[in-house]
């Protein structure tokens, strides 16, 4: 890793995490050439897996810790072993590769991306001396209560939707009240005044 490389070590991102690429605003040049291309990604490593038990938000901020630390996350919480189960409950994607230098091949930095999907969630980790560190989770949707599935659960928000919107005849009404308001303000203003006449 050669931190002359790099502007500021670690910049903190907020919720930036990047892929693939390189966050160029954060490039010095490289140390061993000078030269002030673009770096490289070379090494692109991705590992995919299914997770098939509970997702580990304990182990998702540990890795984050690390992450925003400067450390490499580990792979998984340590002595537990997955149970096995039926259906998955999400994916797992770890992006790897190394920045290196698009003239001489001079190593720059390790990046590290990680990408957790479950039912609910998307959780994003990036960790790089170049692109800098950030960490992300969004909710995709909740999960029902009371075992209801995910299909009964759109079926009543669509159905609270539905109930909210006016009955058409009452659209209808509502026009008509307002089309007449205006001719009545327009036949009005039109009887004994033109403003357009000299």
């Amino acid at each position: 890793m050669c931190r002359q490389c790099a502007r500021e070590t670690l910049p903190e991102r907020g919720r930036v995490c990047l892929d693939s690429g390189a966050y160029l605003l954060n490039w010095a040049g490289c140390a061993s050439c000078g030269a002030k291309d673009a770096p490289r990604a070379a090494d692109r490593a991705v590992e995919e897996e299914e997770i098939d038990d509970d997702h580990d938000d304990d182990h998702f901020a540990a890795n984050v810790d690390g992450a925003l630390a400067g450390e490499t996350p580990s792979d998984g919480p340590s002595g537990s072993e997955p149970a096995p189960s039926g259906e998955p409950k999400g994916f797992e994607e770890i992006t790897t590769y190394r920045h290196v230098c698009a003239k001489c091949d001079h190593f720059v930095c390790e990046h590290y991306h990680k990408f957790v999907s479950t039912n609910t969630t998307q959780e994003f980790i990036m960790s790089c001396v170049l692109c800098g560190r950030g960490s992300e989770e969004k909710m995709l949707f909740e999960e029902p209560k009371g075992g209801e599935s995910a299909k009964d659960a759109r079926d009543v928000e669509a159905a609270s939707v539905q109930d909210s919107r006016p009955a058409p005849a009452q659209v209808t009404a509502g026009l008509a009240a307002r089309i007449s308001a205006v001719q009545l303000h327009e036949n009005e203003s039109d009887s004994g005044h033109d403003d357009w006449e000299d």
